[in-house]
């Protein structure tokens, strides 16, 4: 489920950069579920 939802790539320049986008994403998919 969650890996359909993934981007191919996620572009980050910074290791902190990653980690914030994965964070956003995993906060967007659960309010997601939530909402369904």
């Amino acid at each position: 489920l969650i890996t359909q939802r993934l981007p191919r790539s996620i572009h980050a320049v910074t290791a902190a950069g990653f980690e914030i986008k994965v964070l956003l994403f995993l906060i967007a998919t659960m309010i997601t579920l939530i909402i369904k």
